[in-house]
């Protein structure tokens, strides 16, 4: 797979992720996340169904954030992902594979999209114009929308 396609892979888990911690927190005045359970993206489901909503999602952020930044469609997130200094993503640098770090730019991303990170935390987005999105689920927690752009 191509740096693209893991950063592509990141953002979807982590928006999807993001509205789901939303919706959970809707739904529960305070939820707690089960016993041994220490992080959302260990608790939220992780199936074809909302695979396929989220990758959705993450696609056309990340087109609107190539088109936006004039960078091609078609890889211009990996290869600014390729061009920069990652190593950020890992306390050691020559532990974590490219494809993980391309997995972690994309997390990271979305989080900014989200208003969860700051866009300075991510050195790789250093100078990107990136949009401000808001996602969900609906009601029976199916669902996901988004909304928002630049």
């Amino acid at each position: 797979m191509e740096a693209q396609g893991y950063i592509l892979d990141g953002m979807a888990r982590a928006l999807y992720v993001h509205a789901y911690m939303e919706w959970t927190e809707a739904a529960v005045p305070e939820p707690v996340l089960p016993p041994g359970k220490v992080t959302w993206e260990e608790v939220t489901p992780n199936t074809v169904e909302t695979r396929t909503a989220s990758e959705a999602a993450a696609s056309q952020v990340a087109t609107g954030i190539a088109r936006e930044n004039g960078l091609p469609v078609r890889g211009g997130l990996g290869r600014r992902f390729l061009e920069a200094d990652n190593r950020h993503w890992d306390a050691d640098p020559h532990s974590a594979t490219w494809a993980d770090r391309a997995y972690a730019f994309g997390r990271d991303l979305a989080m900014v999209c989200v208003g969860a990170m700051e866009q300075e935390s991510v050195p790789a987005a250093h100078g990107l114009r990136l949009p401000s999105i808001h996602i969900e689920l609906d009601d029976d927690g199916r669902v996901l929308s988004w909304d928002g752009g630049f």
